[in-house]
């Protein structure tokens, strides 16, 4: 039986909240703050149960009509039916609910949330899947193919690319399971990634006509399986190998490099890579800054948010051109990159190896002497380094979802920094980690969230602390 209830909220994940008769909150994906619904209850837990959609009886002025026929059953967008200005006002109060909540921290000044002036078509990354010969995205917790038809978050080559895909499927043999479709928003270029069982055989031929009929198609790479890196049925013009090691000389300066082989690409998604066509990167550029992007390389899926953010992250770091930089999670480094130009000197923390030898080149492609790189865990390598004596005067950190280890925050109270700048994809673990930081001696400044992923729940934060006590440095 259908339940009406009225909505009073949304939760971290988007959905709707609201009460049964009995007072138990449930969960309502697609409904509104301020609406009147009916719901079925789907699923009943110790404190809560969740709810489908039935029926909305009194519409929200904030609801509008989804461009995307999928939004309800493919699962990516959380918030399309919400208009935009609603979702960038909800955001921040997420963010503010999660401070005081979570870290009772109610002193901080949350700004508005910076979106985006056009938020479509801001993708440059797209994972779908193969099933039966379809190409789509998984239905929300399941593996039920939500057949590909359009998505409006997809710029116009990622769509017109994975529509060829899609059409190509019916006359290749089976075996093929994931795309991963990327493109330079800047530069156009695109990269296609094939994941694929070990003995499939439709690789080159899916290549060739991608190759075709795609002029801005820069690479196909394969992770179906082993074997050498193979040529695909034409090649682009290469740059020379960049293989290397010690201390080498750029733009008049020594900077020391990692070992890298134009044409390696990582394990890291499926079996060995190996690359069909082209080459196993693109470039793309933000700001006057160029990134190489290979096959498994994390970059921000939004390039055009990426730049405000990373401005964001500089003016809140203060650099006035001579100091001692650390980025705990740098990634493939383009954060350390970024502030490198108005830093003395940068120092990258990075667990994933490949990362670091996507950093080392991207330093490399852009000229950039002052940036150095290391391969660990921050947890493992921030102790070290404070145990040593390092004092860097700006500590930048960017973690996963989950925060930051205990062991990274306590090494960052141990080396003193006058300044901490904290980029945060989760505002639950961002204010567990600002009143661990303000029980050290930290004052945490104004957070700027930056809406990265529009229509999404999802909401990226900035911050900067300040060192209290011992200000002598």
């Amino acid at each position: 039986m259908d339940s009406a209830i009225t909505i009073i909220g949304l939760n971290h994940e988007g959905a709707g909240i609201g009460h049964l008769q009995d007072g138990r909150v449930i969960f309502v994906p697609g409904a509104l703050p301020g609406e009147q619904v009916l719901v079925e209850v789907v699923s009943v837990k110790r404190n809560y149960a969740r709810g489908r959609l039935v029926e909305v009886v009194k519409a929200s002025p904030d609801r509008v009509l989804p461009p995307c026929p999928e939004a309800a059953s493919c699962g990516g967008c959380d918030l399309q039916h919400l208009d935009y200005r609603a979702q960038l006002h909800w955001k921040r109060r997420l963010v503010i609910d999660a401070l005081q909540r979570l870290g009772h921290l109610r002193d901080i000044p949350v700004l508005p949330v910076l979106g985006m002036a056009n938020p479509w078509g801001y993708r440059n990354k797209v994972r779908l899947h193969v099933c039966r010969g379809r190409l789509g995205f998984y239905r929300p917790g399941s593996h039920e193919l939500a057949p590909f038809s359009c998505c409006p978050l997809l710029p116009p080559g990622l769509l017109e690319a994975a529509r060829a895909i899609a059409s190509l499927l019916p006359g290749l043999p089976p075996g093929l399971q994931h795309v991963t479709l990327r493109q330079g928003l800047a530069t156009g270029e695109l990269l296609v990634v094939l994941e694929a069982l070990p003995e499939w055989q439709g690789d080159r031929e899916l290549a060739e006509k991608l190759a075709g009929r795609f002029p801005e198609l820069v690479g196909v790479v394969s992770l179906a399986g082993g074997g050498r890196s193979r040529s695909g049925p034409k090649d682009f013009a290469r740059e020379p190998a960049l293989e290397c090691s010690g201390w080498v000389k750029t733009g008049g300066k020594e900077a020391r490099r990692a070992r890298y082989q134009e044409g390696f690409v990582p394990r890291r998604l499926g079996g060995r890579p190996f690359t069909l066509y082209g080459r196993d990167y693109l470039e793309e550029r933000l700001g006057d800054l160029r990134f190489y992007i290979s096959a498994t390389t994390f970059f921000q899926v939004n390039s055009a948010q990426a730049e405000v953010l990373y401005n964001q992250a500089a003016a809140f770091a203060g650099l006035q051109g001579g100091e001692e930089v650390l980025d705990a999670y740098c990634g493939s480094g383009a954060i350390a990159l970024w502030l490198s130009r108005q830093a003395g000197r940068v120092t990258g923390v990075e667990v994933v190896p490949e990362a670091i030898v996507d950093a080392w080149r991207n330093a490399i492609l852009n000229n950039l002497a002052n940036v150095r790189f290391r391969t660990g865990a921050a947890e493992a390598v921030l102790p070290r380094l404070a145990g040593k004596g390092y004092r860097p005067e700006v500590i930048i950190l960017d973690p996963p979802r989950a925060g930051c280890d205990r062991r990274v925050l306590a090494a960052v109270a141990t080396m003193e920094p006058r300044r901490v700048v904290y980029i945060s994809c989760n505002p639950s673990t961002l204010a567990r980690d600002l009143a661990h930081l303000r029980e050290a001696g930290f004052k945490p400044g104004p957070v700027q969230p930056v809406d990265m992923f529009p229509h999404t729940h999802h909401v990226e934060c900035c911050c900067f602390l300040v060192k209290e006590r011992n200000n002598s440095r």
